[in-house]
């Protein structure tokens, strides 16, 4: 079947905005059922995330089907040698530019293996648009002094030295920024820039001798790239150099882009020679597709549920959310009213979500959907307890420093490393959603300590590790103010008492003595050593010494703290980092279901609370 461009025209468009349809449906639903979502919010989720990618397909499959006809329209002529050389020193000046510029963004970046792999691969991204266009820009700025003719490749042996060519100056670019460990400042940063840019400089001129880019491209190809091409391209833009200096995005965002980019190229395939002929056909049906796409797009954000969730977890939801806010805003104080943004006046930049909203003066600025009262809520009042609470209910407040939750049998871990953590969770009340305060011991247990996040504490910074400010109320002198015998045994020398980081306040007891069973290893983010044994003994002995007054008892085991060491008193899980943590889990719930155990003993399991928690978790590379 003959071509027949102009009954192509808009292909690439309508195969993009399809294939991010369907893609987003799929994951949009998925995200929805990842959280648990009601029917209606999946419907939500699956038609915002859809019409996000149709939305993002359309452009990207226009753009690239654009460059395509510009590649096929400036290979139809040949341009004088002038003409053609000024068009790869400008797309040579483009390579450059581009690494040089990611160069600049990474170069605090600790990490100059990732950075030196951005730097190359933006350097390769902008030579190949800039070979594919070269001839296009060659053209316009011959005008009538091309000849017209049948495009066609070079000569093999410039074909063979393109990818020659191509690897050794991306190789360059690589080495140029990979071969320091440190992050770039000063002359580091502009020498390293320059030898980046003037690498990237001949990486156009490969490509234009590599023999793919030399023959001639059918309109069928054109349709085909049009549709699966531009994946690529809105997934380096949306997904590795979106935000947070140049950091790579989630899975779900490489996993979309890719899911797009074939799903477009396989929709092109289906599409080509099927539209109804005429020159506008592709381009109608794409317009339309886009239309009802932005439609269902503004419809769809205004669920929160559907909103939240797919900004969360789907692909390309988030970063396209932000952005169309961005340019919504038509007062500029940094919200608008489509999308999500929640301006109920996008008029005034004085009446926003985040404005003051003066109490009395009629305008809800704040846009909470009333205005502000100078009036005084009613005061709190406590529910009354319940019969079955006794009133002298002892409290037992227990953590475990880096205890991850899903390395728990109660969330679903499938290793038995917590049979009393376990059991004391099926009889009492499971927290599902839960976050620590802090990803460190001293901000989150002081936010333990407190009842307040770490950014609305007073801190007291004269000592490494700071102290709680003298102004900060704890829960231990709240408690002995209400009668408790209050103490706090802790096993780590952060809380050593000689420190006065505040744990101590409101304690009629307190120990720090055991620290010194874990010795220091590499500073204090890593120590030897074990003391859920002894800390359960200690807790024995004072719930012995105690049993006959109402007390509240802090416990905090240390063991699953960095570094992690086998016992031999139980099965072992493995020799690897994660399978040591696993048994010092073991462990550590070993000792504790010593003391749960203990309670029942001494007839004190009905009139205890026990209160379990870790203060943060454990990371094992799942971030890189």
């Amino acid at each position: 079947m003959a071509d027949h461009p102009r009954s192509k025209l808009g292909l690439g468009a309508l195969a993009g905005a399809l294939a991010g349809a369907g893609v987003g449906i799929a994951d949009g639903v998925r995200v929805a059922l990842l959280v648990g979502a009601s029917a209606r919010v999946v419907l939500g989720t699956a038609l915002l995330a859809a019409s996000v990618d149709a939305v993002v397909g359309l452009l990207g499959g226009a753009a690239v089907e654009a460059g395509c006809r510009l590649a096929v329209w400036g290979r139809s002529a040949r341009p004088p040698s002038w003409a053609r050389a000024l068009a790869l020193v400008a797309a040579g000046a483009g390579a450059a530019a581009a690494a040089a510029a990611v160069v600049s963004l990474t170069a605090l970046r600790r990490n100059r293996f990732l950075a030196a792999g951005l730097t190359a691969l933006a350097g390769v991204v902008a030579a190949v648009v800039g070979a594919l266009l070269a001839p296009a820009l060659a053209r316009l700025v011959a005008g009538r002094r091309s000849t017209p003719i049948a495009a066609r490749a070079p000569a093999p042996a410039l074909a063979l030295l393109g990818p020659l060519l191509v690897a050794a100056a991306s190789a360059a670019v690589f080495a140029a920024v990979a071969r320091t460990r440190a992050p770039l400042r000063g002359d580091a940063l502009v020498e390293r820039s320059a030898w980046a840019a003037a690498a990237s400089f001949l990486l156009p001129f490969g490509f234009a001798y590599v023999g793919a880019l030399g023959m001639r491209i059918r309109w069928r190809a054109a349709g085909l790239l049009a549709g699966g091409v531009y994946g690529g391209a809105a997934l380096v833009a949306l997904g590795v150099f979106w935000e947070d200096n140049l950091r790579f995005a989630p899975w779900t965002d490489i996993l979309g882009g890719v899911a797009i980019a074939v799903a477009g190229a396989g929709g092109a395939v289906l599409l080509r020679g099927r539209l109804p002929r005429g020159r506008g056909a592709g381009v109608g049906l794409a317009t339309a597709v886009g239309l009802l796409a932005g439609v269902v797009l503004f419809r769809a954000a205004d669920s929160e549920p559907a909103r939240k969730a797919a900004s969360a977890r789907a692909a390309l939801v988030g970063p396209a959310l932000e952005t169309g806010r961005a340019l919504l805003d038509w007062d500029g104080d940094g919200y608008a009213r489509a999308l999500g943004g929640g301006d109920c006046d996008d008029s005034d930049p004085d009446v926003h979500p985040g404005a003051v909203d003066i109490p009395g003066d009629g305008i809800d600025a704040d846009c909470d959907g009333q205005d502000a009262t100078d009036a005084l809520p009613p005061p709190a009042t406590m529910s009354p307890l319940p019969p079955s609470v006794p009133q002298d209910l002892n409290l037992l407040l227990v953590t475990i420093d880096t205890l991850r939750a899903d390395h728990l049998g109660c969330y679903g871990y499938g290793r038995p490393t917590s049979p009393a953590i376990d059991a004391l969770a099926a009889a009492g009340t499971l927290f599902e959603n839960g976050w620590a305060h802090a990803p460190s011991t001293r901000y989150s247990m002081p936010a333990i300590a407190t009842g307040r996040w770490p950014s609305a504490i007073t801190w007291d910074e004269s000592i490494w590790w700071p102290r709680l400010g003298r102004n900060m109320r704890t829960t231990a002198e709240a408690l002995h103010e209400g009668g408790y015998f209050t103490a706090g045994m802790f096993s780590f020398n952060y809380f050593a008492i000689a420190d006065h980081r505040g744990f101590e306040r409101g304690m009629d007891l307190y120990r720090s003595d055991r620290a010194v069973l874990h010795v220091a290893v590499n500073g204090p983010m890593e120590s030897r050593g074990s003391s859920s044994r002894e800390m359960t003994d200690d807790a024995i002995a004072f719930i012995d010494q105690h049993r006959d007054r109402k007390f509240f008892l802090w416990l905090h085991y240390y063991d699953p703290h960095l570094s992690y060491e086998p016992h031999p008193e139980l099965p072992s899980f493995g020799n690897a980092r994660v399978d040591l943590y696993d048994g010092e889990i073991r462990f550590t719930d070993l000792h504790f279901g010593r003391l749960v155990e203990h309670l029942r003993v001494v007839g004190l399991w009905d009139k205890t609370a026990i209160i379990l928690t870790g203060d943060h978790g454990e990371g094992f590379g799942e971030h890189g």
